[in-house]
């Protein structure tokens, strides 16, 4: 007679092994893709105007196949340029891009959604005060490797979560722009 405790024990480890590899199959399920834009972007700025705020963003990609490669491949980064202006009369905190989503120009096609962090990290939440103008940058999040099988010159676009205080949040369009090589 089969032990029950055994049967248990194999269903639940072949249940969790499932679970992984579909988690690795779908990409990580906790980064939530942010959607793309009505029409898609052309050269020019898009400027958000939300919550007493100007925001727009701009896009720089590259794959770097400098100086060693790992495993994984050449990592893919980006940076994000949020330019914002506080045209309100309060100051206003926790300005935060937590994540993107690269799309390839002229299509709804996603090529990855990323977690952010800031380029300069902050002691303080950033704010900013009625009649002043900033550049905060961000960068795709280091901890994980992504590294895509992409062609030098390929375009993107990304659209950008951008967060305040209070569960503000606007999504911003970046212009397309050529993904470069570090050679």
């Amino acid at each position: 007679m089969i032990d029950k405790k055994a049967i248990l024990t194999s269903i639940l480890i072949v249940s969790i092994v499932g679970v992984g590899v579909v988690a690795v199959l779908l990409g990580d399920p906790s980064i939530q893709q942010v959607p793309p834009p009505d029409t898609f972007p052309d050269n020019e700025i898009q400027i958000v105007s939300s919550g007493g705020l100007l925001i727009w963003a701009e896009a720089g990609y590259w794959q770097d196949f400098m100086p060693a490669v790992p495993p994984e491949g050449p990592p893919f980064y980006l940076v994000i340029k949020i330019n914002i202006t506080n045209i309100g009369d309060t100051t206003v905190t926790d300005l935060f891009a937590p994540r993107v989503t690269i799309y390839y120009n002229s299509t709804y096609q996603s090529l990855v959604t990323l977690n952010l962090t800031t380029v300069l990290r902050f002691f303080a939440p950033l704010s900013i005060s009625p009649g002043e103008s900033t550049v905060v940058e961000f960068t795709n999040d280091r901890s994980t490797i992504f590294s895509p099988s992409i062609e030098e010159g390929t375009v993107l676009y990304s659209q950008v979560l951008f967060s305040w205080e209070g569960g503000n949040e606007a999504i911003l369009t970046t212009a397309p722009n050529d993904l470069l090589f570090t050679h």
